[in-house]
Protein backbone atom coordinates (compact mmCIF):
# COMPACT_ATOMS: atom_id res chain seq x y z
CA UNK A 1 0.00 0.00 0.00
CA UNK A 2 1.45 3.36 -1.32
CA UNK A 3 0.44 5.66 1.15
CA UNK A 4 2.24 8.78 1.25
CA UNK A 5 4.70 10.75 -0.35
CA UNK A 6 8.52 11.58 -0.98
CA UNK A 7 8.19 13.47 2.60
CA UNK A 8 6.88 10.42 4.03
CA UNK A 9 10.03 9.61 6.19
CA UNK A 10 10.46 13.17 7.18
CA UNK A 11 6.95 13.19 8.59
CA UNK A 12 7.07 9.73 10.45
CA UNK A 13 10.52 10.80 12.06
CA UNK A 14 9.13 13.85 13.44
CA UNK A 15 6.00 12.39 14.12
CA UNK A 16 7.54 9.52 16.36
CA UNK A 17 9.99 12.08 18.24
CA UNK A 18 7.43 14.49 18.95
CA UNK A 19 5.03 12.24 20.35
CA UNK A 20 7.18 8.97 22.10
CA UNK A 21 10.90 11.01 22.00
CA UNK A 22 14.15 8.80 21.44
CA UNK A 23 16.75 10.47 22.22
CA UNK A 24 18.95 8.63 23.98
CA UNK A 25 18.68 5.26 21.81
CA UNK A 26 21.21 3.07 20.45
CA UNK A 27 22.94 3.36 17.40
CA UNK A 28 24.39 -0.07 16.41
CA UNK A 29 26.72 -0.19 13.30
CA UNK A 30 28.11 -3.20 11.56
CA UNK A 31 30.67 -1.62 9.39
CA UNK A 32 33.36 -2.29 6.56
CA UNK A 33 34.36 -6.18 6.63
CA UNK A 34 33.02 -6.01 8.91
CA UNK A 35 33.38 -3.83 12.53
CA UNK A 36 30.23 -4.34 14.95
CA UNK A 37 30.15 -1.53 17.53
CA UNK A 38 27.85 -2.46 20.40
CA UNK A 39 25.44 0.02 22.10
CA UNK A 40 28.08 0.00 25.23
CA UNK A 41 30.86 1.05 22.63
CA UNK A 42 32.88 -2.35 21.99
CA UNK A 43 33.72 -3.08 18.78
CA UNK A 44 34.09 -6.80 17.44
CA UNK A 45 35.79 -7.80 14.52
CA UNK A 46 34.85 -10.66 12.71
CA UNK A 47 35.03 -12.34 9.33
CA UNK A 48 32.64 -15.04 9.04
CA UNK A 49 30.35 -15.73 6.19
CA UNK A 50 26.99 -16.74 7.79
CA UNK A 51 23.36 -15.10 8.81
CA UNK A 52 24.06 -13.43 12.54
CA UNK A 53 22.12 -12.02 15.17
CA UNK A 54 22.91 -8.33 15.10
CA UNK A 55 20.06 -7.35 17.72
CA UNK A 56 16.88 -9.24 19.29
CA UNK A 57 14.92 -8.68 22.30
CA UNK A 58 15.43 -12.11 24.31
CA UNK A 59 15.05 -12.02 28.15
CA UNK A 60 12.45 -10.36 30.90
CA UNK A 61 11.43 -7.54 28.38
CA UNK A 62 9.61 -3.95 29.45
CA UNK A 63 6.17 -2.55 31.18
CA UNK A 64 6.86 0.22 28.67
CA UNK A 65 3.71 0.03 26.22
CA UNK A 66 5.96 1.07 23.37
CA UNK A 67 8.36 -2.27 23.93
CA UNK A 68 7.48 -4.25 20.84
CA UNK A 69 9.95 -7.98 20.50
CA UNK A 70 12.02 -7.50 17.02
CA UNK A 71 15.26 -9.35 15.69
CA UNK A 72 17.77 -8.25 13.19
CA UNK A 73 19.28 -10.83 11.12
CA UNK A 74 22.58 -9.90 9.52
CA UNK A 75 24.14 -11.86 6.52
CA UNK A 76 27.48 -11.89 6.02
CA UNK A 77 28.99 -13.22 2.64
CA UNK A 78 33.02 -13.43 1.42
CA UNK A 79 33.42 -11.59 -1.73
CA UNK A 80 35.21 -14.01 -4.74
CA UNK A 81 38.60 -15.06 -3.44
CA UNK A 82 38.82 -13.48 -0.48
CA UNK A 83 38.21 -15.64 2.28
CA UNK A 84 39.66 -12.61 5.16
CA UNK A 85 37.01 -10.39 4.60
CA UNK A 86 33.07 -10.59 4.24
CA UNK A 87 30.42 -7.59 3.88
CA UNK A 88 26.49 -7.72 4.46
CA UNK A 89 24.75 -8.39 1.92
CA UNK A 90 21.37 -8.84 3.25
CA UNK A 91 19.33 -7.92 6.44
CA UNK A 92 15.65 -9.60 7.54
CA UNK A 93 14.41 -7.85 10.19
CA UNK A 94 10.99 -9.32 12.46
CA UNK A 95 9.12 -6.36 14.31
CA UNK A 96 6.26 -7.55 15.86
CA UNK A 97 4.36 -9.77 14.00
CA UNK A 98 6.18 -7.92 10.88
CA UNK A 99 8.94 -9.13 8.48
CA UNK A 100 11.27 -7.25 6.65
CA UNK A 101 14.02 -8.33 4.56
CA UNK A 102 16.38 -6.13 2.30
CA UNK A 103 19.95 -6.55 0.53
CA UNK A 104 22.51 -4.93 -1.75
CA UNK A 105 21.17 -5.68 -5.08
CA UNK A 106 18.32 -3.05 -3.83
CA UNK A 107 15.66 -5.66 -2.99
CA UNK A 108 12.94 -5.23 -0.33
CA UNK A 109 10.50 -7.53 1.10
CA UNK A 110 7.37 -6.65 2.91
CA UNK A 111 5.89 -9.54 5.21
CA UNK A 112 7.02 -12.18 1.90
CA UNK A 113 5.53 -9.63 -0.66
CA UNK A 114 8.21 -7.95 -3.21
CA UNK A 115 8.15 -4.19 -3.12
CA UNK A 116 9.51 -2.74 -6.39
CA UNK A 117 11.02 0.97 -6.45
CA UNK A 118 7.58 2.08 -8.19
CA UNK A 119 5.90 1.67 -4.79
CA UNK A 120 8.24 3.42 -3.00
CA UNK A 121 7.74 4.59 -0.33
CA UNK A 122 6.06 1.81 0.94
CA UNK A 123 3.80 1.92 4.08
CA UNK A 124 1.66 -0.38 5.92
CA UNK A 125 0.34 -0.37 9.66
CA UNK A 126 2.50 1.77 11.08
CA UNK A 127 6.16 0.81 9.20
CA UNK A 128 7.57 2.26 6.34
CA UNK A 129 10.48 1.54 4.10
CA UNK A 130 12.55 3.25 1.51
CA UNK A 131 15.00 3.99 -0.76
CA UNK A 132 17.15 7.05 -1.97
CA UNK A 133 20.59 8.12 -2.51
CA UNK A 134 23.13 9.70 -0.26
CA UNK A 135 27.22 10.58 -0.82
CA UNK A 136 27.19 8.34 -3.76
CA UNK A 137 25.32 5.40 -2.29
CA UNK A 138 22.20 3.76 -1.77
CA UNK A 139 20.24 3.51 0.88
CA UNK A 140 17.23 1.34 2.02
CA UNK A 141 15.80 1.99 5.17
CA UNK A 142 13.16 0.69 7.45
CA UNK A 143 11.16 2.53 10.35
CA UNK A 144 8.05 2.11 12.71
CA UNK A 145 6.13 5.15 14.05
CA UNK A 146 7.77 4.73 17.30
CA UNK A 147 11.62 5.63 15.99
CA UNK A 148 12.80 1.88 15.76
CA UNK A 149 14.91 1.88 11.98
CA UNK A 150 17.64 -0.12 10.18
CA UNK A 151 19.18 1.33 7.20
CA UNK A 152 21.22 -0.64 4.77
CA UNK A 153 23.71 1.19 3.10
CA UNK A 154 24.92 -0.03 -0.07
CA UNK A 155 28.75 1.16 -0.49
CA UNK A 156 30.07 -0.67 -3.73
CA UNK A 157 30.24 -3.43 -4.92
CA UNK A 158 26.86 -4.98 -3.53
CA UNK A 159 29.13 -4.39 -0.18
CA UNK A 160 26.63 -3.21 2.74
CA UNK A 161 26.80 -1.29 5.94
CA UNK A 162 24.23 -1.83 8.59
CA UNK A 163 23.02 0.66 11.25
CA UNK A 164 20.72 -0.41 13.42
CA UNK A 165 18.71 3.01 15.74
CA UNK A 166 17.32 1.45 18.77
CA UNK A 167 14.43 3.67 21.06
CA UNK A 168 16.05 4.06 24.43
CA UNK A 169 12.95 2.13 26.22
CA UNK A 170 14.81 -1.03 25.19
CA UNK A 171 17.72 -0.14 27.05
CA UNK A 172 18.06 -2.39 30.09
CA UNK A 173 15.34 -5.02 28.55
CA UNK A 174 16.79 -7.71 27.98
CA UNK A 175 18.46 -7.54 24.51
CA UNK A 176 21.18 -10.01 22.50
CA UNK A 177 23.21 -10.22 19.26
CA UNK A 178 26.52 -8.44 18.52
CA UNK A 179 24.41 -5.18 19.23
CA UNK A 180 24.91 -6.88 22.94
CA UNK A 181 22.76 -6.32 25.80
CA UNK A 182 22.95 -2.21 26.61
CA UNK A 183 23.19 -2.07 29.95
CA UNK A 184 25.98 0.51 30.46
CA UNK A 185 28.17 -2.08 30.81
CA UNK A 186 30.72 -2.85 28.37
CA UNK A 187 32.40 -5.75 29.76
CA UNK A 188 29.59 -8.20 29.43
CA UNK A 189 29.20 -7.37 25.69
CA UNK A 190 32.32 -9.98 25.32
CA UNK A 191 30.19 -13.01 25.87
CA UNK A 192 28.88 -15.55 23.99
CA UNK A 193 25.18 -16.37 23.84
CA UNK A 194 25.66 -18.51 26.64
CA UNK A 195 26.94 -15.89 29.10
CA UNK A 196 30.46 -16.83 29.04
CA UNK A 197 32.61 -14.03 29.27
CA UNK A 198 35.66 -14.51 26.81
CA UNK A 199 37.30 -10.64 27.11
CA UNK A 200 40.54 -11.44 28.23
CA UNK A 201 41.33 -14.11 25.13
CA UNK A 202 42.92 -13.06 22.03
CA UNK A 203 40.72 -10.76 19.62
CA UNK A 204 40.62 -13.29 16.67
CA UNK A 205 39.48 -16.29 19.37
CA UNK A 206 37.25 -14.06 21.43
CA UNK A 207 35.58 -12.37 18.68
CA UNK A 208 34.59 -15.39 16.65
CA UNK A 209 33.29 -17.14 19.42
CA UNK A 210 30.61 -14.54 20.22
CA UNK A 211 29.99 -14.08 16.47
CA UNK A 212 29.72 -17.95 15.43
CA UNK A 213 27.40 -18.35 18.74
CA UNK A 214 25.16 -15.55 17.87
CA UNK A 215 24.95 -18.12 14.59
CA UNK A 216 21.05 -18.45 13.12
CA UNK A 217 19.83 -20.73 10.85
CA UNK A 218 17.44 -18.94 8.58
CA UNK A 219 16.35 -20.37 5.34
CA UNK A 220 16.11 -17.41 3.43
CA UNK A 221 19.93 -16.30 4.47
CA UNK A 222 22.20 -19.60 5.00
CA UNK A 223 24.66 -19.78 2.91
CA UNK A 224 26.76 -22.92 2.01
CA UNK A 225 30.15 -21.57 2.22
CA UNK A 226 28.51 -20.59 6.37
CA UNK A 227 29.04 -24.96 6.98
CA UNK A 228 33.11 -24.11 6.38
CA UNK A 229 32.91 -20.68 8.19
CA UNK A 230 31.07 -22.76 11.28
CA UNK A 231 33.66 -25.78 10.88
CA UNK A 232 36.63 -23.71 11.56
CA UNK A 233 35.25 -21.77 14.45
CA UNK A 234 36.40 -22.29 17.82
CA UNK A 235 33.14 -21.93 18.84
CA UNK A 236 32.42 -25.50 17.37
CA UNK A 237 35.90 -26.83 17.29
CA UNK A 238 36.74 -29.15 20.56
CA UNK A 239 40.26 -28.01 21.19
CA UNK A 240 40.67 -30.29 24.33
CA UNK A 241 40.60 -33.99 24.71
CA UNK A 242 38.35 -35.00 27.25
CA UNK A 243 41.33 -35.34 30.03
CA UNK A 244 42.31 -32.15 28.94
CA UNK A 245 39.02 -30.43 29.46
CA UNK A 246 38.78 -31.97 32.91
CA UNK A 247 41.82 -30.06 33.85
CA UNK A 248 40.29 -27.15 32.54
CA UNK A 249 37.06 -27.14 34.60
CA UNK A 250 39.08 -28.50 37.49
CA UNK A 251 41.15 -25.05 36.88
CA UNK A 252 38.23 -22.99 36.42
CA UNK A 253 36.03 -24.75 39.12
CA UNK A 254 34.69 -21.04 40.65
CA UNK A 255 32.01 -22.59 42.60
CA UNK A 256 33.84 -25.84 44.06
CA UNK A 257 37.17 -25.77 43.85
CA UNK A 258 38.06 -24.27 47.36
CA UNK A 259 40.88 -22.00 46.60
CA UNK A 260 38.62 -19.91 44.31
CA UNK A 261 35.47 -20.46 45.73
CA UNK A 262 36.94 -18.68 49.16
CA UNK A 263 38.96 -16.33 47.07
CA UNK A 264 35.86 -15.14 45.53
CA UNK A 265 33.23 -15.88 48.24
CA UNK A 266 32.67 -12.19 49.14
CA UNK A 267 33.17 -10.40 45.77
CA UNK A 268 30.34 -12.61 44.02
CA UNK A 269 27.37 -11.46 45.51
CA UNK A 270 28.42 -7.99 45.13
CA UNK A 271 29.29 -8.58 41.20
CA UNK A 272 25.81 -10.50 40.59
CA UNK A 273 23.83 -7.51 42.36
CA UNK A 274 25.25 -5.41 40.03
CA UNK A 275 24.33 -7.45 36.84
CA UNK A 276 27.65 -8.98 36.12
CA UNK A 277 27.24 -12.61 34.99
CA UNK A 278 29.91 -14.50 37.59
CA UNK A 279 28.95 -17.77 35.88
CA UNK A 280 30.50 -16.21 32.45
CA UNK A 281 33.58 -16.31 33.91
CA UNK A 282 33.90 -20.13 34.38
CA UNK A 283 33.06 -20.75 30.60
CA UNK A 284 35.81 -18.03 29.77
CA UNK A 285 38.15 -19.70 31.95
CA UNK A 286 37.73 -23.09 30.22
CA UNK A 287 37.59 -21.33 26.72
CA UNK A 288 41.33 -20.31 27.55
CA UNK A 289 43.03 -23.15 28.74
CA UNK A 290 41.41 -24.94 25.71
CA UNK A 291 42.47 -22.75 22.97
CA UNK A 292 46.04 -22.73 24.62
CA UNK A 293 46.74 -26.34 25.33
CA UNK A 294 47.80 -26.60 21.84
CA UNK A 295 50.68 -24.75 22.80
CA UNK A 296 51.78 -26.80 25.48
CA UNK A 297 50.29 -26.56 29.50
CA UNK A 298 51.85 -23.74 30.74
CA UNK A 299 50.50 -21.48 28.10
CA UNK A 300 47.07 -22.93 28.84
CA UNK A 301 47.32 -21.95 32.47
CA UNK A 302 48.43 -18.61 31.43
CA UNK A 303 45.07 -17.80 29.87
CA UNK A 304 43.23 -19.86 32.69
CA UNK A 305 44.99 -17.23 34.79
CA UNK A 306 44.40 -14.29 32.79
CA UNK A 307 40.22 -14.64 32.94
CA UNK A 308 40.52 -15.16 36.43
CA UNK A 309 42.77 -12.28 37.18
CA UNK A 310 40.26 -9.93 34.91
CA UNK A 311 37.39 -11.40 37.81
CA UNK A 312 39.48 -10.35 40.38
CA UNK A 313 40.05 -6.75 38.66
CA UNK A 314 36.23 -6.85 38.34
CA UNK A 315 35.53 -7.24 42.14
CA UNK A 316 37.97 -4.49 42.94
CA UNK A 317 36.26 -1.91 40.12
CA UNK A 318 32.96 -3.05 41.51
CA UNK A 319 33.83 -2.03 45.64
CA UNK A 320 34.98 -5.87 46.20
CA UNK A 321 38.46 -7.18 47.16
CA UNK A 322 39.45 -10.97 45.61
CA UNK A 323 41.73 -12.50 48.88
CA UNK A 324 45.03 -13.28 47.12
CA UNK A 325 45.08 -17.04 47.82
CA UNK A 326 44.21 -18.22 44.18
CA UNK A 327 46.75 -16.93 42.58
CA UNK A 328 49.65 -18.89 44.69
CA UNK A 329 47.42 -22.20 45.10
CA UNK A 330 46.80 -22.18 41.00
CA UNK A 331 50.21 -21.17 40.45
CA UNK A 332 49.42 -17.72 39.14
CA UNK A 333 50.78 -15.72 41.15
CA UNK A 334 53.88 -15.44 39.06
CA UNK A 335 51.82 -14.08 36.42
CA UNK A 336 51.08 -10.43 38.16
Amino acid sequence: MRAWGSNAFLLLFVFARTVYGFGGGCECKATGDPHYHTCDGVTLQYQGACAYNLASTCSHGSKDDRFIGFRILIKNKHPINQEDVSYARAVKVDFGKRTIYMDTAGNFKVDGQVIHDGDLPYESKRIIVNKHSEGGMERLVFMTDLGFKVTLDITRNERGDVIADIPPWYKNAGLCGLCGNWNDNPHDDYATKDGTIVENLSQPIRDALIADSLHQHDPELDLQECEETLANSPYTANTCTDDQLQQAQKMCDLDNRKPLKKSFKSCRPVLEEDGINYGGYIGACEYAYCSGIGHGKSTANLGACTVLKSLSDQCTEHGSKAKKKWKKKLKCFHLF
